[in-house]
């Protein structure tokens, strides 16, 4: 369960915020 949410999250935050995604989730990815 934890991982779709990170992926609808990661997917969403990607494309609207790729710089605050890059700094919330730079070192998970």
């Amino acid at each position: 369960m934890q991982y779709e949410i990170l992926t609808a999250i990661t997917l969403l935050s990607r494309r609207s915020n790729q710089d605050k995604v890059r700094n919330s989730t730079a070192p998970r990815l």
